[in-house]
């Protein structure tokens, strides 16, 4: 060693040492210290080595034996052979030898089958080893861990909460494998809830893990909780925490809770000035998929002045915000401010900037082809991918000449189209309604090697196809049919979108030639299949229902309303049984019927003029608990049209006004139709503005049957002005109005307006909508009346026109009828010289003729037979009430009994009298005994001020205020229907 005179005590000369040496020599011959020397310098047993020894001791008494050796060899040949038997019976050998095994060797044990991924032997060895020692955490640690190595993620956890001792690290380990292996949030909080229970307190990576795993998934309110639960345990959350629930938000479209983390985060201490770049980026993606572009804009801008660098994704996400908002001029404002940027910083717009630009850009066409520009100019690369985003671009803008022009752009410039851009040109094809083009790309697609299953989305083609093509069937089952060359696995809705093409094309054969090539091909038929069938092919509801049942696909109260609704429709005596036998099976099937059953029930009674039935159906429904929706209120508005009673309709109309049900335009129609029929048009015309203070706009039929009604009225000029307004408010008139028209001025005798209409209806070129029983109500008072005038040539043209539409018209009968009809009656022409009401007259002897032929046939007419030539009588233009009451007492009551509807078309003849005529008739029908219903006294109620005299014969009369009380106090949904119809009344009288 050199000694260095300049350091410390080393530097110090050496004859101090010298000295130092000969001193301990003298005091060592000094002999008291010579002795105290030799004591302090013996050596002497310390406390830990008498404990080592002591120790050592009992361990010799044991016998003991150096095992790791062994426990080593042993879980070696386990590796080997995965026996876990032989280590059983190894360790139960060292245990008969009289050694002790410490619970460290047991566990090592355990750990090597955990290892060994095997949990059974694990299992099966701590059964074992709790039959010689008492398990710890460890044991069980190694147990959970054999079931997670092994992949069971369910069986660990119920390891984990059967144990009677849990570590916390083996809780850790499961959170973990929970989270980021299985991606099981709920087992997660199973694990995190019982934790507590378990006398363990979950650390904050564990907290941090759920609250980050519930907002992956968009699970905000659970996220939200383990937030909470994390504040509540004293922890303090920090930023990347917050990152997290942002995140999940715009995972969960939630942007209103994004901005309350974002402010919660904005409180911790030290974070405003180190807010890390995810937190800006998911905030202002999530306001951009909210479309608040503004704000994300603010916020980029704030994010960019804090020193960050928003990525490619947050750009593109504000740019394509404004896109969606149609504002081109402020996402280009924000493309330029980020160039700009870029370029003040001297970094090079890179390519992948510009491709941004391009997606950003959407169905913006022009944008995006400037973008590729002046990519091109930056000496950028552009290759197929970027020509596929101007070709995506002109999906969105369904721009199929455009797409066109850059596929073949692409193709010049030399790049490759691949699958992805001629999948995109024929979805383009089809959204555009171009099916014959999307077949065409669809074969260049073939040619160029490209179209697979698996590269062009054939179940999309197909459905845009559908929705924007007409006679398209034969192109959809062509792709459909191409899709199953190519061994496609398609599934349910192809084949039910090529069924419902031939269905809306009127080809029913092929349809259901389809159905087969389904079952054929292995795509079973289901719920949906039938159900759409039912739908589209009514005619066939009941096979359709029977072939469901054949196939096990178990019914449905929708699909036996399907075939309840087609029944329904039948004409004839066979409607309502064919609906009633249809309900039994339905109840057979355990199928519980709603308010949909009931109203086609209604409906169907109402139809064959089954009334009683319908009452019954009624009151049925009422007791099984449904209330009555609008489907049944529309069916008892049927009932009472049919019925000819429009009092009844407005009642029910009102009633349902009461029940808030809300009024579609086809109700008010049906209330309008009920007055027209009736030859009220002051009430069909308040039911029209009804129906506009509803919001509700008039249609085609709201005009014709209040057209047709002031007709029938002679009032051609209302009838015009009503013709006026349908026009001023843009509703094509149809066929038949013109037709209704032509013929009301050619009853007046006004040649000039009837030939206006008539070239107006030869003009119009009218192809649909016309039946024989419309064209000749029209020609043959037409005809008639240009025959008056002496327009023979127009005549024999319009014979002429007549027999090309394939309606030939014979006029002899009808003319010579009309000379007949009263007219030597002066007082009754008009300015034409037509009779008033000679057309009423006409059809009143017709239904009396149609009668008389019944009875020459040998058939017995029924009680509706008669009331049509009643029916007759109260829709003349003028009073009949004498010949009307004359026809019941001579025809009507010696041979049948009448019904309500009998008396209540005979009160219908004098609606526009006193009111005296109609309160003897109510008398009369009192003494007869006979049935007074409420419509009977509101058609005497509405005659011309009946007041004070219905008082004097003991009728009340009720305001619409007092009747809607009355009501709204009286009714109960159990009432019949007959009683409800009775109670239902707006501002009509009562018997006293």
């Amino acid at each position: 060693m050199v000694l260095h005179p300049d350091r410390g005590r080393r530097g110090r000369a050496p004859g101090v040492l010298v000295r130092a040496v000969l001193l301990g020599a003298a005091l060592l011959s000094f002999e008291p210290l010579r002795g105290l020397w030799s004591f302090v310098s013996s050596p002497r047993p310390s406390r830990q080595h008498a404990r080592t020894a002591a120790h050592a001791g009992a361990r010799s008494d044991k016998r003991p034996s150096p095992i790791p050796e062994q426990v080593s060899a042993i879980l070696q040949r386990y590796a080997k052979t995965l026996k876990v038997s032989e280590v059983k019976s190894s360790f139960q050998k060292i245990l008969d030898s009289g050694t002790t095994l410490a619970v460290g060797q047991y566990n090592r044990a355990l750990e090597a089958m955990a290892k060994a991924k095997r949990p059974g032997d694990a299992a099966e060895f701590l059964t074992f080893m709790e039959a010689q020692v008492q398990p710890e955490g460890a044991a069980y640690d190694h147990l959970v861990t054999s079931h997670l190595n092994a992949g069971d993620f369910e069986e660990a956890l119920k390891t984990l909460l059967s144990s009677p001792t849990v570590l916390l690290k083996t809780c850790k380990r499961l959170l973990r494998s929970l989270l980021e292996q299985k991606k099981d949030v709920k087992s997660a909080t199973r694990l995190m809830s019982c934790m507590p229970a378990m006398g363990l307190q979950p650390s904050y990576p564990m907290y941090k893990g759920m609250v980050a795993a519930a907002a992956e998934e968009g699970n905000l309110d659970l996220a939200d909780r383990w937030f909470q639960q994390l504040k509540e345990n004293g922890m303090q959350p920090e930023s990347g925490l917050f990152v997290s629930l942002i995140k999940g938000c715009w995972k969960a479209r939630d942007p209103e809770r994004a901005v309350r983390y974002f402010n919660l985060m904005r409180r911790l201490p030290g974070e405003e000035a180190t807010f890390p770049r995810g937190t800006y980026s998911w905030l202002i993606r999530s306001l951009a998929q909210d479309r608040d572009a503004e704000s994300a804009a603010n916020l980029l801008e704030r994010m960019r002045a804090a020193g960050l660098d928003p990525s490619l994704e947050t750009y593109e996400a504000v740019l394509k915000a404004w896109s969606e908002l149609q504002l081109p001029d402020m996402r280009k404002k924000l493309e330029q401010s980020w160039i700009q940027g870029l370029k003040a910083n001297g970094t090079k717009v890179s390519r992948d900037v510009y491709k941004t630009l391009m997606r950003a850009s959407k169905s913006d066409i022009r944008s995006m082809e400037e973008w590729m520009n002046q990519m091109q100019m930056a000496g950028h690369w552009v290759g197929v991918y970027e020509y596929n985003n101007l070709l995506q671009a002109c999906e969105s803008a369904i721009d199929y000449r455009s797409a066109e022009k850059w596929f073949d752009r692409m193709t010049q410039a030399n790049v490759t189209a691949n699958a992805v851009s001629y999948n995109l040109i024929i979805k383009t094809m089809a959204k555009a309604g171009q099916p014959k083009k999307a077949k065409q790309w669809g074969r260049r697609m073939e040619q160029a090697g490209l179209l697979s299953s698996k590269t062009l989305q054939f179940e999309l083609v197909v459905k845009s196809l559908l929705q924007t093509s007409q006679n398209s069937a034969d192109y959809i089952a062509g792709w459909a049919a191409k899709a199953n060359e190519l061994k496609k696995d398609m599934n349910a809705s192809v084949y039910h979108n090529v069924m419902r093409a031939y269905f809306l094309e009127n080809k029913p054969e092929e349809a259901r030639q389809w159905v087969e090539w389904m079952e054929t091909n292995g795509t079973s038929t289901n719920s949906e299949t039938y159900m759409m069938l039912m739908r589209y092919d009514d005619r066939q509801t009941t096979f359709w229902h029977q072939k469901m049942d054949e196939k096990g696909v178990p019914p449905s109260t929708d699909s036996f309303n399907l075939v309840l609704r087609s029944l329904s429709e039948v004409k004839g005596k066979k409607r309502l049984p064919l609906v009633e036998e249809w309900y039994e099976r339905m109840q057979d099937a355990g199928c519980p019927p709603n308010e949909e059953t009931y109203a086609l029930l209604i409906s169907a009674a109402a139809k064959s003029g089954q009334n009683e039935a319908g009452e019954q159906w009624f009151s049925k429904m009422t007791k099984s608990g449904l209330s009555p929706d609008r489907e049944v209120y529309q069916a008892l508005m049927l009932r009472s049209l049919r019925e000819g009673d429009p009092v009844a309709v407005r009642q029910i109309l009102d009633w349902m006004v009461l029940k808030g049900i809300k009024l579609n335009r086809g109700m008010y129609n049906l209330a309008i139709r009920a007055f027209a029929e009736a030859g009220e048009a002051e009430g069909a015309e308040e039911i029209f503005r009804r129906l506009q203070a509803a919001g509700r706009d008039p249609d085609e039929r709201s005009f014709f049957h209040l057209i047709d009604c002031h007709v029938r009225q002679r009032a051609m000029e209302k009838a015009r002005d009503w013709l006026d307004q349908m026009l001023e408010i843009g509703v094509r008139p149809s066929f038949r109005i013109y037709a209704a028209l032509a013929a009301g001025y050619a009853r007046t005798g006004d040649v000039a307006s009837t030939k206006e209409f008539l070239d107006t209806i030869k003009v119009k070129m009218y192809t649909s909508k016309i039946t024989r029983d419309t064209w000749t109500a029209m020609m043959e008072p037409v005809l008639w009346c240009l025959e008056q005038a002496g327009e023979e040539e127009e005549v024999q043209n319009w014979l002429a026109f007549a027999e090309q539409k394939g309606f030939p018209v014979n006029v002899a009968e009808p003319m010579e009828a009309d000379e007949d009809a009263e007219m030597n009656a002066p007082q009754q022409r008009t300015e034409g010289g037509r009779p008033r009401g000679a057309g009423d007259a006409d059809k009143v002897k017709q239904a009396m003729n149609a009668l008389d032929a019944m009875k020459s046939q040998g058939k017995t007419p029924t009680i509706e037979d008669f009331n049509k030539v009643m029916w007759r009588f109260a829709s003349s233009s003028r009073s009949q009430y004498s010949q009307a009451r004359d026809f019941l007492e001579t025809s009507i009551l010696p041979v049948i009994q009448p019904t309500a509807r009998t008396f209540l078309e005979l009160l219908r003849c004098n609606r526009r009298g006193d009111g005296r005529r109609g309160i003897y008739t109510l008398e009369w029908m009192h003494d007869q005994g006979f049935t007074i219903t409420r419509a009977h006294v509101d058609v005497v109620a509405r005659s011309k001020q009946p007041g004070s005299f219905l008082q004097t014969r003991g009728v009340r009369v009720m305001s619409s205020a007092e009747a809607t009380q009355e009501v709204s106090s009286q009714r109960s949904e159990s009432m019949p229907l007959k009683d409800f119809l009775a109670t239902v009344t707006w501002a009509c009288g009562e018997l006293a």
